[in-house]
């Protein structure tokens, strides 16, 4: 068996600020556990609680204006004059009388002429009989013509494509067909539509 040999050990190594930070430690410690809060939270005593009309805001707004002429004496505003001084001339023209023969000789309004399509449809009012047609004074050629040459010069440049093409013609078409009736309907003034006759044609 080996004997225990009598040397010391050297002592450990010991901070000069280890019974510094023991009475801090100690110091610290409270009765309260260290949990996530209170076992029971602690109620607001009653005088804290919120009170009626506490949160509305405290300023008068109903409060007068209060100025300097008010606190002058009332006795020395100049007195102001009545109404029937002002009006003393009363006036010429009895205004209600007039109004009154006005609303009586005014001729009465007659509804305009207008026809329905249905019970429930849209309602255009009728031309009276020997009147010039609309649609004669109408532009309508030289609008469309007008409309397909800004669709013909949008048309990009280099036509390549078949549909492209085809579009293209088919403005081209549209446009010298409105053309001639135009230069037709302005050469002539007077232009008689025949009557076109029924066909004997039996199927």
């Amino acid at each position: 068996m080996p004997k225990a040999s009598d040397e010391e050990k050297p002592l450990s190594y010991r901070s000069k600020f280890a019974s510094v930070t023991r009475e801090e430690f100690n110091s610290m410690k409270s009765n309260i556990p260290r949990t996530m809060g209170y076992m029971q939270t602690p109620l607001r005593p009653p005088q804290s609680y919120l009170k009626k009309h506490s949160r509305e805001d405290k300023t008068d707004h109903n409060k007068p204006v209060t100025c300097l002429c008010r606190n002058r004496n009332p006795k020395e505003y100049s007195k102001i004059p009545k109404a029937s001084s002002a009006l003393a001339d009363p006036p010429k023209k009895n205004y209600i009388l007039e109004n009154i023969q006005n609303s009586t000789n005014r001729p009465c309004t007659a509804p305009t002429p207008k026809k329905i399509d249905s019970r429930k449809g849209h309602a255009f009012e009728l031309e009276e009989s020997g009147w010039v047609p609309k649609y004669t004074n109408k532009e309508g050629l030289v609008k469309n013509l007008k409309q397909l040459l800004k669709r013909y010069l949008k048309l990009p440049v280099h036509v390549d494509t078949p549909f492209k093409i085809k579009q293209k013609e088919d403005i081209e078409r549209r446009m010298d067909a409105l053309q001639r009736d135009i230069d037709l309907i302005r050469e002539n003034r007077d232009i008689l539509i025949a009557r076109e006759r029924p066909s004997t044609a039996f199927y």
